[in-house]
């Protein structure tokens, strides 16, 4: 144990935490604030005393699990850094965590039997959306650690929390191969649809189909001979498909060299105005929709 500051409260220096401790009292409840030095304890606990004397104190320790994770995501949503897609995705994953226990506890009292309890519970999903899952509560773990909320994150304790692993089967992606792709070209060669050039770009230039139905004529250096790939369709918080401005990562901003084959498929698709290449009635094409041809065309090239 260290000794009283002057003024400030207790501070004092926990060997089993290896952490220093302020403690102070509010509305008669014993509050504690925790940092790696004295230093910023002590300025913790100064900021908590004058919030008291101001009526500006927000007692955290009622802060629930969900809480803290609602903080987290939008904290990361209006501060730009997560799209507007990930922000859905975000709030899809955080649903999940809602079915939980855990949920509406208050974050300061869980512990890691009953984190481990509610995690067996999720075994029915797949092992990304459980990953998805643990690593959201962790974060939040983490977020009231810096509140001084918690005095330790569970997840952080080797051993202390069992991540259980799903029941189904991860799913297996698989690359068209060489002889696959040969079959598929010349189911298409038969003549489909609108969509038919959009598959003939896919295997040509490697490129994702978000970037392809995002491909606007601006993108097409037909003086150079070359495709800038610099944003993707992706979908908004009201789960409508917009033209995202950037590509799904950094590297995919890239260009692509238009040969002869890819040059005869763009000449019938592109316009001179600057508007989108791919569109259906003037609108959007969603990647559900090429997706389900492309089952069909598939199906077909196996008969």
């Amino acid at each position: 144990m260290g000794k009283r500051g002057n003024g400030e409260g207790s501070i004092y220096y926990s060997e089993k935490l290896k952490r220093w401790i302020g403690q102070y009292t509010y509305n008669g409840k014993r509050k504690s604030l925790y940092g790696k030095t004295r230093t910023e304890v002590k300025d913790k606990l100064n900021k908590a005393l004058v919030n008291i004397v101001d009526n500006k104190y927000v007692d955290r320790s009622y802060y629930t699990l969900i809480d803290i994770i609602n903080m987290n995501i939008e904290e990361q949503f209006n501060s730009n850094l997560i799209s507007e897609t990930t922000y859905k995705r975000k709030l899809n994953t955080k649903k999940i965590i809602e079915k939980l226990s855990i949920s509406t506890s208050q974050i300061q009292k869980i512990t890691s039997t009953n984190i481990n309890k509610d995690l067996l519970l999720l075994t029915d999903y797949s092992n990304s959306v459980i990953k998805k899952v643990t690593q959201m509560i962790r974060n939040a773990f983490d977020k009231a650690l810096i509140l001084n909320i918690v005095n330790n994150n569970p997840f952080n304790i080797k051993g202390l929390i069992n991540i259980p692993k799903s029941k189904k089967e991860d799913k297996k992606v698989d690359s068209l191969t060489i002889e696959e792709q040969q079959l598929f070209i010349k189911e298409l060669n038969k003549g489909y649809d609108e969509y038919t050039n959009i598959f003939y770009l896919a295997i040509y230039t490697g490129m994702r189909i978000g970037e392809i139905l995002a491909l606007s004529s601006e993108d097409i250096d037909f003086k150079n001979n070359l495709i800038h790939i610099n944003k993707t369709l992706t979908q908004n918080k009201e789960d409508k498909y917009i033209i995202g401005n950037s590509t799904k990562t950094y590297a995919g901003r890239r260009e692509i060299p238009i040969t002869n084959l890819i040059l005869n498929i763009l000449l019938k698709v592109s316009n001179t105005r600057n508007e989108l290449i791919f569109t259906y009635n003037g609108k959007i094409i969603t990647p559900s929709t090429i997706n389900s041809h492309f089952k069909r065309i598939c199906k077909n090239a196996r008969h």
